[in-house]
């Protein structure tokens, strides 16, 4: 995984999921903002996690744009935007209260404004301190009522 992260915003054409697979949600989210659409192949385990995280990377990614990404069997097509960066939506990403989902998304809002996760204490699974980590860091969260 950290050598696709390294080639960010020129990731391959194709990233084979099975060896890798609790890598792929953030992977995914990222190559929204890649150069060119990315194709993620053997994601089928990644359908029996804590939810079918391909569908639900699918709808999160057409939630910030719609046609951003297309599922073909057990691929996940990423069609990138590079233009992503700095815009806005209104998306409401459905966690499935799966904790990788939650955090991948997150991702996605530093580059664009107006996403909001549902259930983002689901976190606590893997990573409790997740949210405190990111203000930390600098980033600015608004917690819904």
């Amino acid at each position: 995984a950290y050598a696709f992260i390294a080639q960010f915003p020129h990731m391959p054409a194709v990233i084979h999921g099975s060896q890798m697979q609790d890598a792929i949600p953030t992977l995914a989210v990222l190559a929204a903002f890649n150069q060119t659409p990315v194709r993620f192949v053997e994601l089928a385990n990644l359908r029996v996690k804590e939810c079918d995280r391909v569908q639900a990377l699918h709808d999160g990614l057409n939630a910030i744009r719609p046609g951003l990404a297309r599922v073909e069997g057990d691929d996940l097509l990423v069609a990138a935007d590079p233009n992503l960066a700095g815009s806005h939506c209104d998306a409401l990403i459905d966690t499935h209260a799966d904790h990788r989902i939650a955090m991948c998304f997150a991702l996605a809002g530093l580059r664009v404004s107006g996403i909001r996760i549902q259930n983002p204490l689901c976190v606590g699974k893997t990573y409790p301190g997740y949210w405190k980590a990111l203000q930390f860091l600098g980033v600015q969260l608004t917690w819904a009522d």
